[in-house]
């Protein structure tokens, strides 16, 4: 399972508590308003109603402090409550205050269409934790099981759902043809964890080496991933910051099996060391310096539903001799 399904899976996992305490059918869509309304009663959270240019702001569209969230009041209702939900995200995830700005919470375009939280795996420890928080609104807001439900089941469509939550079409949209389009994966059997890293004799010379730089030779199958793992674990224990170690992979799987390796060791210096993939790190060079680059600040990417839609329009100009599975053609 991806960290990603993790994250809408504990969203999921909330909206089951709330719907229990409040009598309600998880089945079924909510407003974002009310729905948001019960879920920071029920979390024990006070919503406060900013001016923009209040100083316990800032700038920022919402901040989770403590135990109250302080908002943006002069937003589109449907927007406000998102951003509320991306607080409360924060709370249920990571459990620490924060300050979000309108380039951290989930940027909507002029038409409403949300640009995906899991285009990448690897960001940065602050930047992954805001798509974190992105995510998990989404999904708590609009379950892609309910969705799913409701379209297929009870045939309601883009724009009785929208009606039903009081969110823009396109938001909705997006996320029902992530429910139609994309299988969710299915858990792994459960295997004994065990914090301990078996490392023979050279990935351990690597691992635990006093030389820098160090270039390692290894190829297909020699347990890279496993040794820049015990590698991190290695410099975390000589006393190195976190947040100074970067670690780069080439796909997005192995960034994400790092990242779990080093949280069975300690879920809090994972969080902030940055493990991403050479793609990843390219991009966050090419957003910080995109004037240099000649580039447009807002860059967009394709994520799974781009791809997947791009390929179902274009399926009959690639005289391909015969189609494997047509939910999922790549």
């Amino acid at each position: 399972m991806s960290h990603w399904q993790k994250i809408r899976d504990a969203a999921n996992c909330l909206r089951r508590e709330v719907c229990a305490a409040e009598n309600l059918n998880e089945n079924e869509l909510f407003t974002a308003q009310n729905f948001v309304l019960q879920t920071a009663e029920r979390l024990e959270l006070e919503l406060i109603p900013e001016h923009p240019e209040s100083s316990n702001l800032s700038g920022a569209l919402a901040v989770l402090e403590d135990d109250c969230i302080h908002f943006n009041n002069k937003l589109k209702d449907w927007y406000k409550f998102f951003c509320i939900a991306h607080e409360i995200g924060h709370f249920y995830l990571h459990h620490q205050s924060v300050h979000c700005t309108q380039d951290e919470i989930q940027d909507f375009a002029d038409d409403g269409a949300p640009n995906s939280a899991e285009k990448l795996v690897g960001y940065g420890a602050g930047d992954r934790r805001e798509r974190e928080a992105n995510l998990f609104a989404l999904e708590f807001l609009l379950p892609c099981k309910t969705l799913q439900h409701l379209y297929l089941e009870q045939n309601l469509n883009v724009r009785q759902l929208s009606r039903t939550v009081e969110m823009p079409s396109e938001v909705v949209a997006g996320q029902l043809a992530r429910a139609l389009l994309v299988p969710v994966a299915e858990p792994k059997s459960s295997e004994k964890e065990t914090k301990e890293i078996d490392l023979n004799d050279s990935q351990k010379r690597a691992a635990e080496t006093a030389k820098c730089p160090t270039l390692v030779y290894a190829g297909p199958g020699t347990g890279k991933t496993q040794t820049l793992t015990a590698r991190i674990v290695h410099l975390i224990n000589q006393g190195i910051e976190p947040k100074r170690i970067l670690a780069l992979t080439f796909s997005n799987k192995a960034a994400e099996e790092m990242r779990e390796r080093i949280a069975k060791f300690d879920e809090t210096v994972a969080a902030k060391i940055q493990v991403m993939t050479f793609h990843a790190y390219g991009l966050e060079i090419l957003r910080k310096y995109w004037v240099e680059a000649e580039l447009d600040p807002r860059s967009g990417l394709l994520d799974k539903i781009d791809a997947l839609l791009h390929l179902e329009k274009n399926l009959n100009v690639l005289q391909l001799e015969h189609f494997q599975n047509l939910h999922e053609p790549t």
